[in-house]
């Protein structure tokens, strides 16, 4: 099959449901960026959106592979140069994939800005309890529990 045979109705369909997905992911990862830019994000709030983004990437997975099945039915490989220039002749399908791309860059942005603001929340919580560990040795363990109590000092003799 060939593009000029295969159906662009289909490609049209994947590519709007990719493009709501991705869109929908971008709203998820700004609200997840929000969260964990307020001084005590709700850890239920961020387990809702991290349940919310699980289901979103099974989808945009999903769409994915009819994409790729579509592309080698058609004789094209997953080369998003080959696939621009077989969609020259298509030009809103060749639109709708320019903004799938930039929309993927962008999700890919958000979500690399989501993972760093994480990684800066546990350096912090890290060095929290690094802290209070070196200020009153033995009052917590390595895995943030209080120890045993320290001796008193008996001052009523």
């Amino acid at each position: 099959m060939t593009l000029a045979t295969a159906s662009p109705l289909e490609l049209e369909a994947i590519f709007h449901g990719l493009e709501h997905e991705l869109k929908h992911f971008i709203a998820l990862l700004e609200q997840e960026q929000r969260l964990l830019g307020q001084r005590q994000p709700q850890t239920s709030a961020l387990d809702e959106i991290r349940q919310a983004k699980l289901a979103n990437a099974g989808r945009l997975e999903a769409l994915e592979t009819r994409r790729r099945d579509w592309l080698a039915q058609s004789g094209l490989s997953n080369d998003p140069l080959e696939l621009q220039t077989a969609l020259a002749g298509q030009p809103q399908l060749a639109q709708a994939w320019w903004k799938l791309v930039t929309l993927t860059r962008r999700a890919q942005a958000r979500n690399r800005l989501s993972g760093d603001l994480i990684r800066q929340r546990m350096a912090l919580h890290s060095r929290i309890l690094d802290s209070l560990h070196e200020r009153a040795p033995g009052h917590y363990g390595a895995d943030g529990r209080p120890g045993a109590a320290p001796a008193r000092l008996n001052v009523s003799a």
